[in-house]
């Protein structure tokens, strides 16, 4: 009988690759250089770590359970909800723990509050509850790539970039406006690491908190109701 918690067995049996833990350690002290040697450059510190978290969020889970490597907690009888929540927690750990250490480096240079503010935040929850939710039936780190592919055809389109930064420049002035800067953050949270005038819309915000949260309730949704094949122990 599996008597640990769901997260702790989750790491032990699917932990994250060691490579991704030494990119999470470079890129804290590569932003803890950043803000010492300018500390108005928040953004630049915080970017790297969203970058690698929307590659360790996308850390999969069908693929795993399908070959029987969670056969120890799936016939305990814990809940479904329970094992989803250790998943999106083992998940989204190691991001979250960098995210932290930078926001402690940006107070210590006197940036505290422009790191903490609440836009940023929610650049964090809408990459971790994304990557980590369109990454379950993939193989890991999947969902990250094919993200991370659209940004940058995004990117290289004559008219992407400059759409998305049109709609975000200024503050939702009706609901239409209000839904397409969501809708765009959401596309791109890295355009949260800025001070657009539409990351400071309350409505904006609580709309991408609530995709986040459906998102996250759709990823719980997947896990509780598929069913995984028990593999027997050789």
């Amino acid at each position: 009988m599996i008597r640990v918690s769901c997260l702790r067995f989750l790491l032990v049996v699917s932990p994250p690759p060691t490579w991704m833990g030494v990119a999470f350690i470079a890129s804290v002290l590569l932003g803890a250089l950043t803000l010492w040697l300018n500390p108005r450059d928040v953004d630049s510190a915080l970017g790297s770590v969203l970058l690698l978290q929307m590659f360790s969020a996308s850390g999969g889970f069908a693929g795993p359970a399908s070959r029987g490597y969670f056969d120890s907690i799936l016939v305990t009888g814990r809940s479904r909800r329970r094992i989803a929540m250790g998943s999106l927690a083992a998940s989204t750990l190691p991001g979250i723990v960098a995210w932290i250490v930078v926001l402690m480096c940006a107070a210590i240079v006197g940036r505290g509050a422009a790191a903490a503010a609440f836009h940023r935040q929610v650049a964090l929850v809408l990459v971790s509850t994304i990557a980590w939710a369109g990454g379950l039936a993939l193989p890991r780190m999947a969902a990250g790539g094919l993200w991370a592919f659209v940004l940058v055809a995004a990117a290289l389109s004559r008219s992407g970039v400059g759409e998305y930064l049109a709609v975000v420049q200024s503050p939702p002035v009706d609901p239409s406006h209000a839904f397409a800067s969501a809708a765009a953050f959401a596309v791109c949270p890295y355009l949260l690491l800025g001070d657009f005038a539409a990351a400071k819309s309350m409505v904006v915000m609580g709309a991408d908190l609530l995709l986040a949260s459906t998102v996250t309730w759709a990823g719980f949704r997947y896990i509780a109701r598929r069913e995984y094949s028990l593999v027997e122990p050789a």
